[in-house]
């Protein structure tokens, strides 16, 4: 009798398995089986054994996506919705998923589904020895796959930030925990119609001013600096800033002001603040639009220069959109679930699994109007929103971001987070919205924040809620920063 196969001191059997049948019916069996497996290609075979190789990530999909990418197809007149010509046929547009057949299916029908997860000893009690045979049969084969890139390991503590502002004092970004953040930079600054009405834009002029500001403020800081790299966090001392402007306002029409604006330290990019830009059409509009021909042109300039693209507050053909066209993974950097929401300014499933399906990560913020209609928010709010991330588009795919100063939002502060009064000074916003007729505007708030989050130790505050929700340990260091950690690395290098 052969001797049982022992792996990790548990020891699998040939009894455990079904009864044994004559030695002709198995020599047949066996037959049969070797004759189909050559028969199937590479990545059938590979998908026959992928359940049985939970520690070996994207057997099948690593392989089938190492292939040599087709020369991506760029239509001359390529048009998206926020023009008025025919749009490109579908057929011209990249792909979510690389690839094609088999594999590029069950990838596009369930996104987590190429990410094998766990470990060995994991799946072992519900494996026969045949079963694991099998598997360490084509381990050499997943070895030379291509595998994805893992979430860094961040410092400890460490958090990433996905959407935060400068604090007067830098001592708060210490304070707070972040190794890293991406860092709003962007200052809006007041412009006169003909007539004299004076409107608020993000300008080219003032946001010159205001990134060669934030680099003067953290030049020769030990508390935070200007971040070109993401595979610079955690290898200096202090927070790595990644700067942002919420808005392609400042560069208008100009695509050279991108390449400008890196020049300074620009590291992401947002299409839009609500409402269209010259580049792409904002959430909060009666007429929905997406990326307009300078929008794809500006999304390719990004890709060139390796600027992570953002999607908050836009509009979902805007998020579609730039998820399809993009050659890198894209951020949502910012907001909240439309599913448990209903509102333009949160996204929705197809949005979540676009992102996700291209490597990219949606953040979950404190806005609290946004996560819950119920009368006192809870942290067990924002928890909801991750989780709904997560059963969309995998545990890779959801971040933590503030959208508030670092400290709190400062008037809820002084109002010893009293809810009622603060969120009367977002009323006379959120009944102009609803007179222009935009859509999601038709209830009134009760509130703005989560009251235990409105402090400069949020972070730790929502760990141990996910720890006390029963989130494992990794995957709670993915909320907590490894997943945007990874997707800037990737994007940014």
């Amino acid at each position: 009798m052969a001797a049982p196969l022992v792996v990790d001191d548990r020891e699998l059997s040939i009894a455990d398995e079904a009864p044994q049948d004559s030695h002709q019916q198995r020599r047949g069996r066996r037959s049969a089986a070797r004759d189909a497996a050559r028969k199937a290609p590479v990545s059938r075979r590979l998908i026959h054994w992928a359940p049985h190789l939970p520690a070996l990530p994207s057997v099948a999909a690593s392989y089938h996506d190492s292939r040599p990418a087709a020369p991506r197809a760029v239509p001359s007149r390529l048009t998206c919705s926020g023009d008025s010509t025919a749009r490109a046929p579908p057929s011209a547009l990249p792909r979510n998923c690389p690839g094609d057949g088999l594999i590029a299916r069950l990838r596009r029908r369930k996104p987590a589904l190429h990410r094998l997860r766990g470990s060995m000893t994991d799946a072992l009690p519900a494996c026969s020895r045949r079963s694991v045979l099998g598997a360490l049969a084509v381990a050499p084969l997943a070895a030379c796959a291509t595998v994805p890139a893992a979430s860094p390991d961040l410092p400890k503590p460490g958090f990433v930030d996905g959407l935060s502002f400068l604090p007067d004092d830098l001592e708060e970004i210490r304070r707070a925990g972040l190794v890293a953040m991406i860092c709003d930079v962007s200052e809006v600054g007041e412009v006169r119609d003909p007539d004299g009405t004076p409107r608020y834009r993000r300008t080219f002029e003032t946001n010159v001013k205001a990134i060669d500001a934030a680099a003067a403020r953290l030049s020769g800081s030990d508390l935070a600096f200007v971040a070109e790299r993401g595979s610079d966090i955690g290898r200096r001392t202090g927070c790595a800033a990644f700067l942002q402007f919420q808005s392609c306002e400042p560069v208008a029409d100009d695509l050279a002001r991108i390449s400008y604006f890196y020049g300074k330290g620009l590291r992401v990019l947002q299409f839009t603040h609500h409402n269209d830009t010259a580049f792409a059409g904002g959430a909060l509009e009666r007429v929905q639009r997406g990326l307009t021909r300078l929008g794809v042109e500006g999304l390719d300039e990004m890709n060139r220069l390796r600027i992570l693209p953002d999607v908050s507050h836009g509009s979902v053909a805007t998020m579609l959109e730039a998820a399809r066209l993009s050659r890198s993974p894209i951020v949502y950097s910012h907001g909240a679930c439309r599913a448990i929401l209903d509102h333009p300014r949160c996204i929705p499933d197809e949005a979540i699994r676009a992102i996700a399906d291209r490597g990219g990560v949606i953040g979950i913020f404190m806005m609290s109007f946004w996560l819950t209609r119920d009368p006192q928010p809870r942290v067990e709010h924002l928890i909801a929103h991750i989780r709904h991330v997560i059963q969309v588009g995998g545990i890779e795919a959801v971040g933590i971001s503030n959208d508030f100063p670092m400290a709190g939002q400062p008037n809820l502060l002084k109002l010893g987070n009293d809810n009622r009064e603060g969120v009367k000074e977002y009323l006379e916003w959120w009944l102009a919205m609803r007179a222009l007729g935009i859509p999601g505007f038709e209830w009134t708030p009760e509130h703005v924040v989560v009251p235990e989050l409105n402090t400069l130790d949020r972070m730790v505050k929502i760990r141990r809620a996910l720890e006390a929700d029963g989130f494992r340990p990794r995957d709670v260091d993915r909320i907590m920063g490894g997943n945007f950690a990874r997707v800037l690395t990737d994007v940014l290098g």
